[in-house]
């Protein structure tokens, strides 16, 4: 389980599909300073398409891990709701006291539940990665010296290993 952030900062999504979905470790390699050779890149142009592309890679992934949760969101939302409806029907129909019919009725109670926290999880996901939907690009065509490029790339890819768009083993390293 993730830690508890603050209220103003990005978090990783709470479903491990969204997750999945979100991580690319080619973000690092196109934003971090460590992997940029100003002595050998001596062309702002150079540098700003590069961070346009890591750009371009991050927030293609965060609009895939909006897509996954909003499937989450509609699957969930089918499950809970047939669970719901068969437990209506069900319960005025059995007889109180059989084994089996108790068994079925803590099972279906219990997949509403089920569905309905990980319908709360998708819900918070896109809330979440909804509020990720900035568009950083402008500040990076405004950017004049290459300083100010990089600087673009590494608050881009901050929020994306506070998301978890960066995998963990992969945080520093030079490619």
């Amino acid at each position: 389980m993730t830690p508890p952030s603050s209220a103003g900062a990005p978090r990783p999504p709470r479903t491990r599909a969204c997750r999945r979905v979100l991580v690319a470790p080619q973000i690092e390699r196109y934003l971090a300073r460590a992997n940029v050779d100003f002595s050998a890149l001596d062309q702002t142009d150079a540098l700003r398409v590069r961070v346009m592309q890591g750009i371009a890679v991050y927030r293609e992934r965060l609009a895939a891990a909006k897509g996954c949760a909003r499937r989450q969101i509609r699957d969930t939302s089918l499950v809970a709701l047939g669970a719901a409806l068969a437990a209506a029907f069900y319960f005025p129909a059995a007889r109180r006291g059989a084994l089996a019919e108790r068994v079925t009725e803590i099972l279906l109670l219990g997949l509403v539940l089920t569905a309905l926290v990980r319908l709360a999880q998708s819900l918070l996901d896109f809330r979440g990665l909804g509020k990720l939907a900035r568009d950083p690009r402008q500040r990076v065509v405004e950017a004049a010296t290459m300083d100010e490029l990089a600087a673009s790339g590494e608050e881009v890819l901050a929020e994306a290993r506070a998301v978890g768009a960066v995998p963990a083993n992969d945080a520093g390293a030079t490619r």
